[in-house]
């Protein structure tokens, strides 16, 4: 009904099957039953499990789904996080922004991110706008608005752009990794 027709993620926790929508995460019995709803009210644009823990991520930060409850996680001016996209990897969640990248160590608690800019280093990338995010092995990589993809870790960022400026503009959400890790 309403906002809660617009789904931007899907995930499977605890034998339940949770949709980030725009009013909230709604968690749906096996049967596809309405079995409630988490940070209720609040668009959630993406989630992630780190271990058995599931993260939501919404325009006003991270929460907790095991408590329903938002987890002050903020960057290193003490900013808060305005999630885009999650993924969780190494005992360590990725947190996409339309400003950075930013890694916070899991299980997840009150800190400061740290903070990764994808528009800075030998191999930069021309925006840094984060529409999708997967992990792999030693870090993430980043989907742009129009910068392509972007391969983060906790050393290095590397840009990896199309040679065809329109395939530069990943969809939010639109990432996905399979096989070995690059």
């Amino acid at each position: 009904d309403g906002r809660e027709r617009f789904v931007d993620a899907l995930v499977a926790w605890r034998g339940q099957v949770i949709a980030a929508t725009h009013r909230g995460a709604i968690l749906l019995a096996p049967d596809g039953t309405r079995a409630g709803v988490l940070a209720a009210g609040e668009a959630v644009s993406s989630l992630a499990l780190a271990g058995d823990e599931l993260i939501l991520g919404t325009a006003h930060g991270l929460w907790r789904g095991s408590d329903d409850n938002p987890v002050p996680v903020r960057g290193p001016d003490g900013e808060p996080l305005r999630v885009t996209a999650l993924a969780s990897a190494n005992d360590r969640l990725w947190i996409g922004t339309p400003d950075v990248v930013y890694a916070v160590a899991t299980p997840l608690t009150p800190a400061v991110a740290r903070w990764h800019p994808l528009v800075f280093g030998s191999s930069a990338a021309s925006s840094n706008v984060v529409t999708a995010l997967t992990a792999l092995d030693a870090g993430v990589l980043a989907g742009t608005d129009a910068g392509g993809l972007v391969l983060v870790t906790d050393t290095a960022t590397t840009a990896l752009p199309f040679a065809d400026p329109r395939a530069n503009d990943i969809n939010p959400g639109a990432l996905a990794h399979f096989g070995a890790a690059l």
